[in-house]
């Protein structure tokens, strides 16, 4: 859907949404990034999935998650994740 042909509140509506999710994906880099594991888990739902990949292992539900956190911090000194461009089509 195009911005321009978006009008009033629904545009409005449009870009906190944008906002948001633009947010939780900030989250989850500055989580792994800072080793915030509070922050990390609040991308999640309480029965969410994170799949790090056949290197890392795929985790499900918080608990799941928190140790994989943990298991992940403990092979990597440090993490630095950079993001652009992000481009988000939200329909409805």
């Amino acid at each position: 859907m195009e911005w321009s042909k978006i009008e009033g509140e629904a545009r409005l509506d449009m870009l906190v949404q944008k906002a948001a999710i633009e947010q939780v994906n900030s989250n989850y880099c500055w989580g792994l990034d800072t080793r915030d594991t509070e922050l990390f888990l609040s991308v999640f739902h309480e029965d969410g999935i994170w799949d790090f990949g056949a290197a890392f292992g795929t985790f499900s539900g918080h608990a799941a998650i928190r140790e994989g956190f943990a298991a992940t911090l403990q092979m990597m000194a440090e993490m630095h994740h950079l993001t652009a461009d992000t481009v988000l089509e939200i329909d409805g």
